[in-house]
Formats: C-alpha cells, sequence, structure tokens
C-alpha cells in the first residue's frame, strides 16, 4: 500500500513548498496571525518574519519510508517551535523519527545547545544529512541511528553509560573491546555513549517528536524508548521533557462497526495512558507558517515522568 502526504501536496499545490528538483524541495515559511505573547516573545527573540528551508523529499512512499514525506504533525511541531515557548538555549534536543529532519534543522535555527536527529534506515538518514548540510547546520546538529525495535540494545547502553563512555574516552582503547552503540546500525550513524554523555552536558533536554504513530508495533517500540530515556535521564539529574504532535486518522472499522483511530488508540496504550508518565494536551493557538489544516484531529501534548 501506497501512502502520500496531503499535507506536503497541499503545499506544493499553493507554491509553499516548490519543487526544485526531483528530490530537494524549498519550503517557504512566514508567520500569520501572530498573538499578543507570541509579539512579545519575539522582541525578546527575534525571528525572521519568512524563514526558507530545504530538504531531501518523496512524495509516494510505502509504510516503511513514511519518513521521507512531510506531515501535518510536523508542520505542527515546527510551528511550537517558531512560538519561542520553549526555552532552546539552555536545553539539548533530541528528536525521535525526525523523519526529513526539518523541525530539528529548525531547533537548531533557533538556538538548540545541540540537536540529535534520529530515525532508522540509512537511506533517510543520509537525506537528513544532506538536509542539515544545505541548511548550514552541520555543526549544530548530529545525525543519529535510533531503532526504536532495538529496545534492548539501547536498554543495554543506558545501564552500561558509566563504563561505556569511560572506556570510550580512554586515550589507548582496547581494539578488541565491544563497539557502543547499537548492534545492527550503521557505525556512521551509531549512537554512542559520547552522544548520551554531550546530552547530559546540557541544563535541560527536550524531546521531539512528530506524528510518530502508524504502525502498532512501532508504537509499543516508541513507548518503550520514550520511557527508557526518561528514566536514564531522570537517573542522572536531567529534566527532560517530550514535546509529541499526533494526527488522529479517522477510519470505518468493518469488524467493529464504528468510526475510529487505530493508529491513537494504540498511542493511548503504549504511551500516553502509562502510569508512569504525566500527559497535558497544550493549547493550538499559536500562528501558523504554513498553509495546512490544523484540524481537531491535531494535538500537541507535553509529556513527563509522574
Amino acid at each position: 500500500m501506497e501512502y502520500k502526504s496531503d499535507s506536503q501536496e497541499a503545499l506544493i499545490a499553493n507554491g509553499t513548498l516548490s519543487l526544485v528538483s526531483n528530490t530537494w524541495g524549498r519550503l517557504r515559511l512566514k508567520q500569520s496571525n501572530a498573538s499578543k505573547a507570541e509579539a512579545k516573545l519575539s522582541k525578546e527573540h527575534p525571528t525572521p518574519e519568512r524563514l526558507v528551508l530545504w530538504y531531501q523529499l518523496q512524495r509516494q512512499t510505502d509504510v516503511h519510508n513514511v519518513g521521507h514525506q512531510l506531515w501535518s504533525g510536523g508542520l505542527l511541531l515546527m510551528d511550537f517551535l517558531l512560538s519561542r515557548q520553549l526555552q532552546l538555549a539552555t536545553a539539548a534536543v533530541l528528536e525521535l523519527g525526525c523523519g526529513v529532519g526539518l523541525a530539528s534543522v529548525l531547533a537548531a535555527q533557533l538556538g538548540a545547545q545541540h540537536v540529535f536527529a534520529t530515525d532508522v534506515g540509512s537511506d533517510l538518514l543520509q537525506s537528513v544529512v544532506a538536509s542539515v548540510e544545505r541548511n548550514n547546520c552541520t555543526g549544530c546538529i548530529s545525525v543519529r541511528e535510533l531503532d526504536w525495535c532495538a529496545h534492548d540494545k539501547l536498554q543495554t547502553m543506558l545501564d552500561n553509560y558509566d563504563t561505556l563512555v569511560s572506556k570510550t574516552r580512554d586515550p589507548n582503547p582496547d581494539p578488541k573491546r565491544p563497539k557502543t552503540h547499537q548492534a545492527g546500525a550503521s557505525v556512521e550513524f551509531a549512537l554512542t555513549a559520547l552522544d548520551l554523555n554531550q546530552l547530559l552536558g546540557s541544563e535541560s533536554i527536550i524531546i521531539l517528536a512528530a506524528d510518530v504513530a502508524y504502525v502498532d508495533e512501532w508504537t509499543a517500540a516508541f513507548g518503550k524508548t520514550l520511557l527508557a530515556l526518561f528514566h536514564f535521564f531522570e537517573l542522572n539529574d536531567k529534566p527532560c521533557t517530550c514535546y509529541l504532535t499526533v494526527e488522529k486518522r479517522i477510519n470505518f472499522s468493518e469488524d467493529r462497526l464504528e468510526v475510529c483511530s487505530p493508529t491513537y488508540e494504540a498511542l493511548q496504550r503504549h504511551c500516553l495512558d502509562l502510569s508512569e508518565l504525566n500527559v497535558r494536551r497544550l493549547e493550538l493557538g499559536f500562528s501558523q507558517w504554513t498553509a495546512y489544516p490544523r484540524t481537531n484531529e491535531l494535538e500537541l501534548l507535553e509529556l513527563k515522568l509522574s
């Protein structure tokens, strides 16, 4: 089954997204309907009235490659970043399921201390690297592979962080010692203990995730990954908050004979309804920078450990 982002297609149709080639798009951002609070924040932290971001895109993919497209959840997350409600200057940003990487690029451009853009698959990660370079953010963003379904490997690295980071720093490392990255990840994009150490060097950590609920198995793995990271940062006395956007995709279920959103229900089971998490739905009163449909099915959630 092939998937196509209606939001991305709408941006192409209205000229906000220009197709410069078969793979490159130029996205023009322009603020509209700024609130009084945003106007005040804009004076304190100036933001250009217009922004241009480049990214590599595909217009139609299977479910395994939907990260190559730009979706409404990603556009909403970018609007939230541009609303200047987050203290990015003292924070490190970790994006889970970064897709085309635009939220990570924007977080870097808005002053985050450092950004880790993570997803899975060398083709997608290579395209994120190309977008990071074209947006002149090479020194601010690290592109890493983080496979939620390889949870045991991630948990092992988190559990052995102190040992791994000390060995990684060893000026005379043992060539026979195990690698400090997740098994199965390419060495080029491997997430290492030193990356975790860099995250811990900031005053706080902001986790970003946009529209990550597609397949039940992946959603369950996302919930486990998020909890593991929350507990790791708490253990190391580092404040951490996750901002998650989600679009409820409504379908009619022939089995249940009712209208429902199976992907959103899976996110509730595996993440939002967990007793270990505090979940708060945020108001969407901030301005839009692109003309996507901000419907009632779009949500912005703030997640913290209970």
